[in-house]
């Protein structure tokens, strides 16, 4: 119904609003906690404004019906089944007080309103006209509102809306993060304490309908704290201005009553049955007991509470479930009708006391001006005066549904002392003024509603609190005063734990960083740790390799698919140190992020680059190669075996679908409809009603079977069916068998491979690019020949020529081709140009000059796939339009000549380091070491004792959690020691086996030793208990980075499991980094980590712990326009880079929110997380 018809149909009467009694069908698919069980037992239980008695009736009468018949009181319902239910509404008043808005802003889509006390938010149980959401609609033209925060339905004050979507996504993760502060007043019993109180009990529910909750150990962690803004000696009241620290449900509420001051008019909490229970015995009540069929709590005086305040709610409605029992029981013996007794506390008899019953009828007989009969002591005298009276008053039923018409309440009976006065954030802040009932003058006003008063202004905290801030609305009114809430919010933090807040305050913060990868290698290199002597030979011996080989074609080198940004400047920055070329070269060195190479384009920077990667100086890069072509790879072609490809799997896809979709047949309905929306809406009257002639199981048709299964045709027909791409039906003969695509299929003999047409077009390309680039050929040969002879010392002999063809397509899935075919068709071209064509003309007594070799070979002839980046493809989207079209790179197909590998054993990856390496994973040293490159180590710090900055800063600390055999710690070390550095990485894991071979490692790569620059320490440590970690690392504060692999996949934990595992180490890690520092993390199971770092900054919001831990954007620092980290030495980097790179890598982590997507086989993320203080 629409908002106009519903204000039509209000009427405002004595400060209330009220709307006529509506019909209303209410159907809903089964949920699964109602399997199992019987109709009149969830109609009882789930739906309790109603008594057993009237769903028995209802249920007989048709009313209450399953699957659109009439049902039986036992019917057991099952999954997929329909329920209706027709009701005839009777929806309570409200107050009348008015929507008050104080701030709204149309164009960002914000709203922010007072909530008047007694009209709920949204529509649910018997509120469907009178909620706030569809006054707004009525009262102010505002068709959709987004509620962030709620109040409950007793509570008044203010709420923060918004009309937009895309306003309510930031306001609800600002609230989400505990980044809003909240204050609420109240009025309590008796005299408040004095001064701050804190209370941090937890909370449990224990009853779901009434809402009942208790303070209990096992319960939800809360935190509120308490200031006494005035006390009333007269009534024995005082006003308390809340600060909620979390956001329970009833928090405020449970914790004033708890400490013994409950809400003045509470009806819940302030009930007195409290009194005549023990808390104590609280904490024998079972958690989630009630949750059970029945709602059964399983503790004596915890259900003698739920029990009274359900009887005091019933009583507060003149007794009407009671009056209900009474007709509808009258009703059911007349018409001969079965009753059923139904378990739990609701299908309990609603009678109440004997005393509650006779004042009931003195209300009756005073109302009638009648005496009442003498001799009603007795409880079944009075029960049977109430029965008659009941019977006798049918006035006071609806003639419609037969429900007891209840007395209009008072508008100050609607509501609590409760009202929530202010909400603010860092940006924006909203106050509402005193409520009537909080006013030191509260006495002498006279109340027309939650809010509103009569003969009195408006009234504000006490003037001595201190002065008032406006709100963002510019309230001219005397707001809250903001210096008490922030005082109380500071000394809130203090109190929930001062220990660490207090060193929070006087430990080290990192002010700026610098990555590694934009710190200069050192000049020594190697020969800090090598022998001079040795070291200057091998350089030697690289450059007369070099010289002589005098390479003139690009060299190409596998880097960290994802960190091809990190990898260029790496590149960059050990060419600049052995060459003074860069200051007149432009964009010599290019990638493309996720290519996972890095090439040279440059001849004349070909050299010093090789030199760095024969000198083992470049470990970030796996191998090396001489690039004979480059050729974009056809986008027209990469769409044709993409859809070939699609092609290949139709059939299989096509039996699969139908196989499934008639799994689905069998199964009915299937558990899917039960999580179908529940479908409500307002009718003129229940259908079974309007049928002249009922007939039982004729009151509504069944839905047919295809309706239910949402498919024409049955069964059999789907033999006969196959399914497109889109999901729709089409002919078995339109399958790929019998397909126009197939014509362009070739089977070959053998079973062996199938051809497509794009296939063929693939290799013909491959041919051409070949025969184009043979020059290139000769002269990377030529080149090749000098570096291997270089190598090894001596000349190539004829023998020792032997070759082999390697393909990588990369992400490229081919129709049909393998890897191995690509080799053969490869190898046969290699072949030809290294041996001659194979024709009438050749020799075949001549041994051929180069051999083929498949395991050990000289040479490696390598074709390989370049992906793209930003082009529409089975792994990324395409590149956005706000994007410059030119940062599109597509994919790209190069032939190359593989060269040797380094001349000399890197001194921090010993040759004995793979037989320690035992089950498990360990991450590749080449991308271990370009994550090291990411991680910023401090340039700048503050202490208690000033500015550390130069020499001051060392030596650095870095952590490594999870070190597993110790790979990126190792690499993290080295990498810290080629750009000159001096500290230590310290590493842990809690397998002792593991960290054993790890710590035999290190001392093989010379990482323990005292006069290392960077010392590795290991130890068997849980890095999920603070206190061990703690203790590991020296104590809080004194970790500069953090760098790690997590545990992540099946074959670690379940997902659920690593959820809490990931929760641990942020709670371990964030005590020992020091405030400003990063955290460099690697794990697949991004969402997971995502949603863990997102909970504990809410978390450290909330408890005030002065930092949280936030995930930042995974790029080059001194990338960005900020000049984070910028450094002038870095200038002469820019003539050589490729900018482009640079841009791409920013792009890939904006599409990836924030998180840097790398390749190792599969996807994984890499996170950056900084500790930032609040």
């Amino acid at each position: 119904m629409s908002a106009d018809s519903a204000a039509a149909e209000s009427s405002r009467q004595a400060g209330l609003r009220k709307t006529e009694p509506y019909w209303f069908e209410f159907q809903t698919y089964a949920k699964q906690r109602w399997f199992g069980r019987e109709l009149i037992e969830i109609m009882t239980t789930e739906f309790r404004d109603r008594t057993k008695e009237y769903y028995v009736w209802a249920i007989h009468k048709g009313i209450c019906s399953v699957n659109g018949k009439k049902a039986n009181i036992h019917q057991v319902i099952s999954d997929g089944d329909q329920i209706c239910n027709s009701v005839h509404r009777h929806e309570p008043p409200v107050t009348n007080d008015p929507i008050k808005i104080i701030h709204r802003d149309d164009d960002k889509g914000m709203l922010v309103i007072v909530k008047p006390g007694s009209i709920p938010v949204h529509a649910a149980g018997r509120y469907l006209k009178h909620t706030l959401t569809g006054l707004l609609e009525s009262q102010h033209g505002i068709q959709r509102v987004y509620t962030t925060n709620r109040l409950d339905r007793l509570t008044s004050g203010v709420m923060v809306c918004s009309t937009k979507k895309e306003t309510a996504s930031k306001l609800g993760a600002l609230f989400a993060s505990g980044q809003v502060s909240k204050a609420y007043v109240c009025r309590v019993r008796g005299q408040f304490p004095e001064g701050e109180v804190a209370c941090r009990e937890p909370i449990l529910t224990i009853d779901r309908q009434s809402g009942v909750n208790i303070v209990h150990p096992k319960g939800k962690p809360c935190e509120t704290i308490f200031v006494r803004l005035s006390y009333d000696a007269e009534t024995d009241t005082s006003v308390v201005f809340c600060r909620p620290i979390t956001g329970r449900t009833h928090q405020i509420r449970v914790h004033v009553q708890y400490l013994g001051h409950p809400i003045s008019n509470d009806p819940i909490y302030g009930h007195n049955i409290w009194d005549k229970v023990d808390p104590a015995s609280f904490a024998e009540v079972v958690p989630d007991q009630w949750k059970k069929v029945g709602g059964e709590i399983g503790h004596k005086d915890v259900e003698r509470i739920v029990d009274a305040i359900k009887g005091d709610q019933d009583g507060q409605e003149d007794w009407a479930r009671w009056k209900d029992e009474v007709l509808f029981k009258d009703l059911i013996k007349q018409e001969g009708l079965e009753n059923v007794n139904v378990p739990g506390p609701n299908g309990r008899s609603s009678r109440p006391s004997d005393e509650l019953l006779k004042r009931a009828l003195e209300k009756l007989e005073n109302a009638s001006g009648e005496e009442i009969a003498r001799g009603l002591n007795r409880p079944v005298d009075i029960e049977t005066a109430w029965q008659k009276r009941v019977r006798e008053q049918s006035s006071d039923f609806c003639p419609e549904c037969k429900i007891p018409l209840l007395p209009d309440p008072k508008p100050e009976e609607l509501y609590i002392y409760l009202h929530a006065i202010k909400y603010w954030s860092d940006e924006w802040t909203f106050e509402d003024t005193l409520p009537w009932w909080a006013r030191e003058d509260w006495k002498s006003i006279t109340p027309s509603g939650s809010g509103s008063l009569s003969g009195a202004g408006e009234a504000s905290l006490p003037q001595d609190l201190a002065v008032a801030h406006k709100t963002e609305a510019q309230l001219s009114s005397m707001p809250m005063s903001a210096l008490i809430t922030n005082e109380i919010e500071e000394k809130a933090a203090r109190l929930v734990d001062p220990q660490k807040y207090t060193e929070q305050d006087h430990g080290l913060e990192i002010l700026q960083v610098s990555q590694l990868v934009d710190r200069p290698p050192v000049a020594s290199g190697v020969s800090s740790v090598l022998q001079r002597e040795e070291a200057l030979l091998v350089e030697q011996k690289v450059r007369l390799a070099l010289h002589s080989a005098m390479v003139e074609v690009p060299v190409v080198f596998q880097v960290f698919g994802g960190f091809e940004d990190f990898a260029q400047r790496e590149l960059a920055q050990q060419i600049i140190k052995r060459t003074n070329a860069a200051a007149s070269s432009s964009a010599k060195i290019t990638a493309s992020i996720h290519a996972g190479h890095v090439w040279v384009r440059d001849p004349v920077l070909s050299t010093p680059a090789l030199q760095a990667y024969l000198e083992a100086q470049l470990g970030i890069s796996k191998a090396a190669y001489l690039l004979t072509a480059l050729e974009a790879f056809p986008q027209d072609l990469a769409a044709e075996l993409k859809h070939e490809k699609y092609i290949g799997g139709t059939s299989k896809r096509a039996k699969y679908r139908a196989k499934e979709l008639k799994k689905a047949i069998a199964r009915g309905r299937g558990r899917a409809l039960g999580t179908q929306k529940t479908n409500s809406r307002i009718i003129e009257k229940p259908a079974l009603l309007q049928q002249a002639d009922e007939q039982d199981g004729d009151s509504a048709a069944a839905p047919s079977s295809s309706e239910r299964n949402g498919v024409e045709g049955s069964a059999d027909q789907l033999n006969n069916l196959s399914l497109t791409d889109d999901g729709s039906s089409t002919p078995r003969s339109s399958n790929f068998e019998n397909s126009a695509d197939a014509s362009d299929v070739e089977a070959e003999e053998g079973g062996m491979i199938t051809v497509f047409a794009s296939e063929v077009k693939l290799l013909d390309l491959l041919d051409r690019i070949w025969n184009d680039s043979t020059e290139k050929l000769d002269k990377a040969l030529q080149s090749w020949i000098k570096v291997m002879e270089a190598a090894t010392g001596e000349a190539l002999k004829p023998e020792q020529l032997s070759y082999r063809a390697t393909v990588d397509r990369a992400t490229y899935n081919l129709p049909s081709l393998t890897s191995q075919s690509m080799e053969r068709h490869v190898g046969n071209l290699a072949w030809l140009w290294l041996n001659g064509p194979d024709d009438e003309t050749a020799d075949l007594s001549v041994p051929p000059k180069w051999k083929v070799d498949l395991e050990q070979p000289l040479l490696d002839v390598t074709l390989k796939f370049f992906p793209g980046f930003g082009i529409a493809d089975e792994f990324e989207k395409e590149l956005d339009a706000k994007h410059d079209p030119s940062l599109k790179s597509e994919g790209q197909i190069a032939f190359m000549l593989k060269l040797p590998s380094p001349f000399v054993v890197h001194p921090r990856r010993p040759a004995g380091r793979n037989a320690l390496l035992v089950g498990g994973t360990t991450m590749a040293e080449y991308r271990a070491a370009s994550l090291a490159l990411s991680l910023p180590l401090p340039t700048q710090r503050r202490s208690k004792d000033g500015l550390q900055q130069a020499e001051t800063l060392a030596p650095f600390r870095v952590l490594e959690p999870c070190c597993g055999h110790g790979s990126l710690a190792f690499e993290t070390a080295a990498m810290m020691e080629a750009k000159g550095l001096h500290g230590e990485v310290l590493g842990c894991d809690i397998e002792e086996e593991t960290v054993s071979r790890a710590q035999k490692i290190a001392s093989l790569a010379n990482l323990t030793r005292a006069d290392a620059p960077v010392q590795v320490h290991l130890k068997a440590v849980d890095g999920t208990k603070p206190e061990a970690l703690e203790e590991f690392v020296g104590g809080r504060g004194t970790i500069d980075a953090i760098i790690t692999d997590l545990p992540w996949g099946k074959r670690e934990k379940a997902a659920q499991s690593l959820s809490k595992l990931y929760s641990y180490f942020l709670e371990s890690w964030f005590p020992v980094l020091r405030t400003g520092g990063y955290a460099m993390v690697v794990t697949a199971e991004h969402r997971t980590l995502t949603n863990a770092i997102t909970i504990f900054e809410t978390v450290c919001r909330k408890k005030r712990r002065g930092a949280i831990l936030k995930m930042e954007e995974v790029r080059m620092l001194s990338h960005s326009s900020d000049g984070v980290g910028t450094d002038p030495s870095l200038a002469p980097l820019v003539h050589i880079e490729d900018e482009k790179v640079k841009t791409q890598g920013q792009i890939d982590v904006e599409r990836n929110g924030k998180m840097r997507k790398i390749e190792i086989g599969y996807h994984v993320y890499v996170f950056m997380i900084r500790k930032m203080a609040l």
